[in-house]
């Protein structure tokens, strides 16, 4: 009964923190997003997980509420390492943009089930173990963490395997 009742205390408390994502009232503030991913993916390797940040000189600033996208961005490289066996996550810059890309070395989602992994409640696997999976808020949480950053979530499956996770989030820009 106690094993329940914590199951579904985080169950409850993950559907709370999909309903309030990006509804914080903290400012917007300059991030340097090489930084926070650098500093992510070192908490993550620290924790036993394989995780590597292909360095880059690029140094994108981008407004938003590190909390939150820390959040994100922790959810969508742990899938990587959980599904994927690794992640290994790129920088660049382009049209505007600070690009974030995270790869994996898993079998992938099929196309035809791409959209619906963002939707709250969906897991694609599934055992209802959950060493192997979540509650299927998370995706769905940093979907919404990231949009509410005027930024975007697309997935692409890899040409021979893995999936490939691409992050758009807007640079700053001196009217911002």
């Amino acid at each position: 009964m106690s094993r329940a009742l914590a199951e579904l205390e985080r169950i409850t408390e993950a559907a709370l923190s999909a309903a309030t994502a990006g509804q914080s009232s903290e400012p917007f503030q300059p991030l340097d997003i090489h930084s926070l991913v650098d500093s992510l993916v070192e908490d993550l390797t620290d924790l036993g997980q394989d995780v590597r940040f292909e360095e880059t000189d690029v140094r994108p600033i981008v407004l938003g509420r590190s909390d939150e996208l820390t959040r994100a961005l922790r959810n969508i490289i742990e899938n990587a390492v959980r599904y994927g066996d690794r992640a290994r996550v790129t920088l660049a810059q382009a049209h505007g943009k600070a690009v974030i890309t995270v790869r994996d070395e898993g079998p992938g989602i099929p196309e035809e089930a791409q959209a619906r992994v963002f939707e709250p409640l969906v897991r694609l696997e599934e055992s209802r173990n959950r060493e192997t999976g979540g509650h299927g808020l998370g995706l769905h949480i940093a979907k919404t963490l990231i949009e509410a950053h005027s930024g975007g979530i697309a997935l692409k499956n890899g040409a021979s395997t893995g999936l490939e996770v691409l992050i758009s989030l807007p640079l700053k820009t001196a009217a911002r």
